[in-house]
């Protein structure tokens, strides 16, 4: 159960990411944003798939050879999400 959880996060965090990536004027849109914040959400996405999605295939791989991986991943996820939520609170979008 824990790996299937950790494959559809894996893609779930690429489809988003490369969507922050490639398309990030759709999300500013859909979230009535300034395009001032374009190059922040391209930098995100980059991250997003890096981290959350590469790491995340390794640690499915072998999830008890990369524990501390699997660490600084949820970590990171949540420094984002709070960022978000944070950004998004105090209307910075």
């Amino acid at each position: 159960m824990i790996r299937l959880s950790l494959i559809l996060i894996s893609f779930f965090s690429l489809f988003y990411g490369l969507a922050f990536l490639f398309i990030p004027y759709s999300f500013a849109d859909i979230t009535q944003a300034e395009y001032t914040n374009i190059a922040w959400l391209r930098n995100i996405g980059a991250s997003i798939c890096g981290v959350l999605f590469i790491g995340l295939l390794y640690v499915y791989r072998k999830p008890d050879e990369n524990f501390d991986l699997f660490a600084v991943i949820t970590f990171t996820s949540f420094f984002q999400t709070i960022g978000l939520i944070f950004s998004r609170f105090f209307n910075e979008f």
